[in-house]
């Protein structure tokens, strides 16, 4: 899951627009009311006077807001959209608006308690302002929803910012819209904020990959894949490096997770690496132990495979990496587990490792 941004990375987030506002300084006389003002429609599927549709087909999501919200960037890897709003006072940084993805926790009230438990603890700067979870009502959401406003004192006595969130699941991903504004703009901006949110209509997420009869899950730019275990789905790319990304079980807030990434090939010097690879790992990770560091070989490609335990706050994981030296490329596979699921299927985490295979020429130098 993704971490609540600190205080320092969200007012950067703010001000690093701050010197555009002018740019989109509405124009009253061409209208008789703000678009900001109005209220959104109940879902995606429509567009009426005053709003515009604003969407990622690769991330499953779109949602309808004001005309006078501007994007300011295009739609990445794990962010649907980002966009910059108006303000009344040009002089102030302007409110930004975003969309991202992520996997879904096991409930979105195991998600809200996680976060009551982090607002209870001394931060300075740092206060929980609303932690509310909203359900599915007539003239209301129309799936269900957590609401959370997180508020940041500003250094040097500059006043507070507002880390203003709401949490949507479908199917297996979290949507994460958050309204990143100072106390005027959030009081101007909120309510259009919750229409947008609602206003979301929710398709399938582009993963790259495509089942084959024999039971691999294949990326279809790169031509190189996996039969992946029971219960496992193929799910987002979550930045520019992952070019293979599969989910298994979630529990609680956690989901184990395959990833695989990809450098040109060349040959790999396993021998040397088995020998320097653990003491690294281990020096550089705190609560980390190497169990195991050893040359494989699978469909006729050769691996070095380093199992690994590890420890994050309340969660003990198994971390089990193959480098493959391929033909077309070098692939990193690595699945991240936790602990007590790798010890009921290691075994089966083994097969599916075993059975990658490059199957055709790679279509494209970098991923979709």
């Amino acid at each position: 899951m993704k971490s609540i941004l600190s205080a320092a990375m969200f007012i950067a987030i703010v001000t690093a627009f701050a010197a555009e506002t002018s740019l989109f300084a509405a124009n009253e006389s061409q209208r008789a009311e703000p678009a900001s003002a109005q209220t959104a429609p109940a879902a995606a599927d429509s567009v009426p006077a005053g709003f515009r549709k604003v969407s990622s087909s690769q991330l499953g999501v779109a949602v309808l807001c004001p005309v006078d919200w501007v994007e300011i960037a295009a739609p990445g890897a794990a962010h649907a959209f980002v966009l910059r709003l108006p303000a009344d006072d040009p002089e102030t940084p302007p409110a930004i608006a975003l969309c991202e993805i992520g996997h879904a926790p096991a409930d979105l009230e195991e998600y809200r308690k996680r976060i009551e438990k982090q607002g209870q603890q001394p931060q300075r700067g740092r206060r929980l302002a609303a932690n509310e979870m909203l359900e599915p009502a007539e003239g209301g959401p129309r799936f269900r929803i957590l609401e959370v406003d997180w508020e940041y004192a500003v250094p040097g006595g500059g006043g507070t910012l507002h880390q203003f969130r709401r949490f949507a699941i479908h199917g297996a991903y979290l949507y994460t819209f958050t309204l990143n504004a100072d106390p005027a703009a959030l009081a101007l901006h909120r309510e259009p904020f919750r229409r947008m949110v609602e206003s979301a209509a929710f398709s399938d997420v582009e993963t790259g990959l495509e089942r084959r009869a024999d039971g691999h899950w294949v990326q279809r730019e790169r031509g190189f894949g996996m039969q992946l275990p029971a219960g496992w789905r193929p799910s987002y790319l979550p930045n520019d490096e992952v070019v293979y990304s599969a989910v298994g079980t979630t529990e609680k807030v956690f989901s184990d997770s395959l990833l695989v990434t990809t450098t040109p090939a060349r040959p790999i010097r396993f021998e040397q690496l088995k020998r320097t690879l653990p003491a690294q790992i281990e020096s550089s990770r705190e609560n980390t132990k190497v169990v195991r560091c050893e040359i494989v070989e699978a469909g006729g490609l050769q691996a070095l495979e380093t199992v690994i335990e590890t420890q994050q706050g309340p969660f003990e994981f198994t971390i089990v990496e193959r480098r493959i030296e391929g033909k077309h490329a070098n692939y990193e596979a690595r699945f991240t587990i936790l602990r007590s699921h790798y010890e009921k299927r290691a075994a089966e985490f083994s097969k599916t490792l075993d059975s990658f295979r490059e199957f055709d020429e790679p279509k494209a130098e970098r991923r979709l």
